[in-house]
């Protein structure tokens, strides 16, 4: 391409950033113009050789605007005095990744550097180079694959970053899921455990994308400016894409510093992003949101319990009828059916999973033999992680707890003996990891009775309430009981109990009462439960 074409391109490009960014404030306003290219890295060296070739209609975007290259794999874009230019990695190809797997897809330009801070940021990079190029690696893909998905692995101190090896990652060294993601809050505001955290997580053997959450911030700024500089440093952009099969991967910042207290919010700057972005997915391709605040929650009236404004991403999604979108923050697991009386603009509600956390009730509780504590979250879930499976635009989710079989997904609740001429009178309750007002869960008497439905009710969980008499060991930077943090009691989308009366007419004996619960994906799990009933 001679350089007249790409002297108009850069006009056009920056005509049409002028137009469709009056209204934002805060838009690029640099007159300086990053160029380069994506190309084929044969030997994997991270220089383009002779003989590497650049790659087409490959995305690059500055943060808000997003550009596809050229035939020859070229690209410009403006940038300003802080910005993160990355490549947005396409189907079939990967990005490099460093020694804890980390991917490397993105140039820093900040010429003097992050502010200094308690944390330190990006050393003064200089000027702009004549190009930044961008590397790939030919790395065809399946359809189908699946993907790790962490939450608040949070670590406040060293002995913790060891409670997440132990508890998580030496059980998945070895898997076959594609790549993971944590989804923020993956320290506890020790921003200096980043490195040894990665590390650790880096033992999982796969790339390894993560998500910042309100725990990861610089909170030295007095507002939402420079409060993500460490992760920059360390991670890269607080929003960027990839692709993987035919899923769009996009992640934003949804935790907003104010300076004394953080809220829920996605941004001008944000929504541009994404709507930039998805100008160039397919249609009918699958698209998963990833961020730590969630989009909803029962009590999003409350600063930080949620977004203060999803409404403004709905239009973006409006014509995508694949989408589906995952959070942490508020450590259980929950599942939300955004409708159009919230503001969703599609006749089938978007699904929203607020992810179960590692790190569970903040790593507090009984000590179990192998010296970490049982954190199990106070919806009565163990701690642990999802593994989500992808098929084309399909997507389906299963609950792994930590150091527990994968068959576990259900905890049932009857007394282990009881006497009494009336069995039918005693309930029989279930707590269903992966539950939703979606599932169907029955229970019977194993291999002698009819199926009884059962009934979703909203109560605390009756494990979680005898764990509390074990709470022992409470995180001294924790400071409280962790059960007095929140009232959860009226977050009807947070508790995945059902229950019904065993079957009358049951004689004395042994008995095993066996549940099968099926999700909104048709798993279906099973649980059994032995009982006694004496004269």
């Amino acid at each position: 391409m001679n350089q007249y074409k790409r002297h108009m391109i850069v006009f056009v490009v920056f005509a049409l950033f002028g137009v469709c960014c009056l209204a934002d404030a805060q838009s690029f306003s640099g007159n300086e113009v990053a160029r380069g290219y994506v190309f084929n890295d044969l030997n994997r060296d991270g220089v383009m050789d002779s003989g590497e070739e650049g790659i087409a209609n490959v995305c690059v975007s500055n943060g808000e605007m997003v550009v596809a290259t050229d035939t020859e794999g070229y690209y410009e874009i403006p940038v300003e005095n802080d910005t993160i230019v990355f490549v947005i990695k396409p189907r079939d190809w990967m990005t490099p990744v460093n020694r804890d797997n980390l991917p490397q897809f993105y140039y820093i330009h900040k010429p003097e550097g992050s502010p200094e801070q308690k944390y330190p940021g990006v050393e003064p990079t200089g000027p702009l180079p004549d190009q930044i190029n961008f590397p790939l690696y030919k790395s065809p893909e399946s359809d189908q694959f699946s993907v790790i998905f962490f939450a608040d692995p949070q670590p406040h101190t060293m002995q913790e970053v060891d409670y997440v090896a132990r508890d998580v990652v030496e059980e998945l060294v070895g898997t076959d899921a594609i790549f993971g993601v944590t989804l923020g809050d993956i320290v506890g505001d020790k921003l200096d455990l980043f490195e040894p955290l990665n590390a650790v997580i880096g033992q999982v053997g796969i790339p390894w994308y993560n998500v910042i959450g309100n725990h990861d911030l610089n909170f030295d700024p007095p507002d939402n400016n420079n409060t993500t500089e460490t992760f920059q440093r360390v991670y890269g952009p607080a929003e960027y894409a990839f692709q993987h099969g035919r899923v769009h991967f996009i992640t934003f910042n949804s935790t907003y510093w104010l300076g004394d207290k953080y809220i829920g919010k996605i941004t001008t700057r944000q929504l541009n992003f994404i709507k930039n972005y998805l100008e160039h997915v397919p249609k009918e391709d699958l698209i998963v949101l990833m961020m730590h605040i969630p989009l909803v929650h029962d009590d999003d009236q409350v600063p930080g319990h949620a977004l203060e404004n999803p409404e403004d991403l709905y239009p973006l999604l409006a014509d995508f009828p694949h989408t589906f979108s995952i959070s942490g923050h508020w450590h259980n697991q929950a599942n939300y059916f955004i409708d159009k009386e919230q503001g969703w603009l599609q006749d089938k509600p978007h699904h929203h999973l607020v992810q179960v956390t590692v790190g569970g009730s903040w790593w507090s509780g009984h000590m179990d033999e192998f010296g970490v504590p049982h954190a199990t979250m106070d919806d009565g879930r163990p701690n642990g992680y999802n593994i989500i499976s992808f098929d084309g635009n399909q997507y389906s989710v299963r609950f792994k707890g930590a150091r527990k079989p994968a068959e576990f997904q259900m905890n049932i609740y009857a007394p282990a003996e009881f006497s009494g001429e009336h069995p039918g009178d005693v309930d029989v309750i279930v707590n269903v990891f992966s539950g939703s007002s979606k599932s169907v869960v029955k229970m019977r008497i194993k291999d002698s009775s009819e199926w009884i439905p059962m009934e979703r009710f909203i109560d605390k969980d009756l494990n979680y309430e005898r764990l509390l008499t074990l709470n022992d060991t409470i995180p001294e930077h924790l400071g409280k009981n962790i059960p007095n943090f929140y009232d959860h009691s009226e977050w009807k989308s947070l508790y995945s109990l059902w229950q019904a009366k065993l079957p009358g007419g049951l004689d004395k004996g042994t008995y095993t009462i066996e549940v099968e619960a099926t999700d909104m994906f048709n798993q279906i799990d099973r649980g059994y439960r032995v009982i006694r009933i004496t004269d």
